[in-house]
């Protein structure tokens, strides 16, 4: 849907240190970038996560690209874990 995106938050599972939404086709430009606040006693537990707002962060346009990149600091290899944001877009 094109328009302006307004606002985005992300989501993370535990170890989670940021998720960042790019917009692909207009050179990988930053959209959001949403970080953990995570436990100080216990780094697997996300407590929170940063949320971004403006009018606009940017404008995406239809057929455009979009791409998110989920940033993990884990002890060990895991298959388990993912990455969501969700966005507002004040279509055009």
């Amino acid at each position: 849907m094109p328009g302006n995106v307004i606002a985005m938050i992300g989501h993370l599972h535990g170890h989670g240190v940021a998720i960042e939404a790019t917009n692909e086709t207009q050179g990988g430009a930053s959209i959001c970038k949403s970080v953990a606040t995570r436990d100080p006693e216990d780094v697997h537990s996300v407590l929170s996560m940063s949320t971004c707002a403006g009018n606009p962060l940017a404008t995406v346009r239809q057929g455009d690209i979009l791409r998110l990149h989920s940033m993990y600091d884990s002890p060990h290899p895991a298959d388990d874990v993912m990455g969501i944001m969700l966005g507002y877009v004040n279509p055009s």
